[in-house]
This record gives C-alpha cells, sequence and structure tokens, in this order.
C-alpha cells in the first residue's frame, strides 16, 4: 500500500509541474497557485482512492473460518474452513542443575538487616 500511495505524490508531482509548465507558457512565468491545485488535487484522489480500495475488502478470522467479503456497493462473500491443523513439537530442553543452594536464591537471605529494600537476585 505504501508504493501505492508513493506512486500517487509521484503523479501529483508530475501534475504540478505539467500546470507550472502551462501556466508559464500562457503568462511567461509559473502560477503559483495552479500548481499547488493542481498538485493537491491528485494527491486528494490518490488519499481517497486508496481508502476506497481499504473498504472493498474486509478480512474476518474466526477459529472456524477465514471469511473475505469484497466491493462497496454488491458485496460478494468467499469463506473458507479452517480444518488443517499444525501439530509442533512439545519436547521440552530438560533445566540445568541449580548451580546455588536454595538458601543462596532465596529473597530473605540477601536482605540486608540495615536496608529497607530487598535486593533481588
Amino acid at each position: 500500500m505504501l508504493s501505492f500511495h508513493l506512486m500517487g505524490l509521484l503523479y501529483a508531482i508530475l501534475a504540478g509541474v505539467a500546470a507550472g509548465l502551462i501556466s508559464a507558457a500562457a503568462a511567461s512565468e509559473v502560477s503559483v497557485g495552479w500548481v499547488a491545485a493542481a498538485v493537491v488535487a491528485v494527491f486528494v484522489f490518490v488519499i481517497a482512492n486508496g481508502l476506497l480500495r481499504r473498504r472493498r475488502i474486509t478480512y474476518t478470522i474466526t477459529s472456524e473460518r477465514l471469511t473475505i467479503q469484497t466491493g462497496l456497493m454488491g458485496r460478494e462473500l468467499h469463506q473458507t474452513r479452517l480444518e488443517r491443523r499444525s501439530y509442533a513439537s512439545t519436547a521440552v530442553a530438560p533445566r540445568p542443575a541449580p548451580s546455588r543452594s536454595a538458601r543462596a536464591l532465596s529473597v530473605r537471605s540477601q536482605v540486608k538487616s540495615w536496608s529497607s529494600r530487598p535486593k533481588w537476585p
């Protein structure tokens, strides 16, 4: 979608250049108002076209099906069931043996008597 908007920006710039060339040929100087109007008109057209394209397609995914609706006025509906299951391996690597004793890992052993804040491992 980004390439669509970048191409629209390029078209808007080309429309501004064309408007500048036409105004320079007609009045022997470039009319900034016509150039700006051409750029804004083309860019607004591109943005509106992009919004309509985006609203034309609606995707709905549930746990059972994928639904795609296309069209603005007359809707066309496409559905597919999600039946295929993906089985992933659930093997878990063994945990390494603890390098410290349970007393060294406890929070209470880390607290100094003069400190009001515990020091976490």
